[in-house]
C-alpha cells in the first residue's frame, strides 16, 4: 500500500466529511418547510447519492479498496466542519457587535 496515496485518501475523505456536512445543512434549508415524508425521502436520496459518489471516488483513486479509517476521516471532517461553523458564527457575531 502506497503511503502517499493513503495520505491523499485521508485528506480527501476529510474533505468529503466537510462537503457532506455543508450539503446536509443545505439540504435541511431546502426542505425546512416541507412535510415529513418529503424531508425523509430527499434526505435519504441525498445520503445515498453521497455514498455512491464516495464509492465512485474510491474506485477511481484507490481501486475500490476501502479501509474503515477512511470512514473515520469522513466522520472527523464532519465534526471539524461543525466546529468550524460554530467558530465562524462566533466570529461573525463579534464582528457585527462592534
Amino acid at each position: 500500500m502506497n503511503s502517499k496515496l493513503q495520505l491523499t485518501m485521508f485528506f480527501c475523505s476529510f474533505l468529503f466529511g466537510f462537503v457532506f456536512y455543508y450539503g446536509l445543512i443545505f439540504n435541511y434549508k431546502i426542505t425546512m418547510n416541507r412535510n415529513a415524508l418529503y424531508k425523509w425521502s430527499i434526505s435519504l436520496v441525498y445520503v445515498f447519492d453521497f455514498v455512491l459518489a464516495y464509492l465512485l471516488f474510491l474506485y477511481k483513486m484507490y481501486y475500490g479498496y476501502f479501509h474503515i479509517y477512511f470512514m473515520l476521516f469522513i466522520f472527523l471532517g464532519f465534526i471539524v466542519a461543525n466546529c468550524v461553523k460554530g467558530m465562524l458564527r462566533k466570529f461573525n457575531f463579534h464582528l457585527h457587535k462592534k
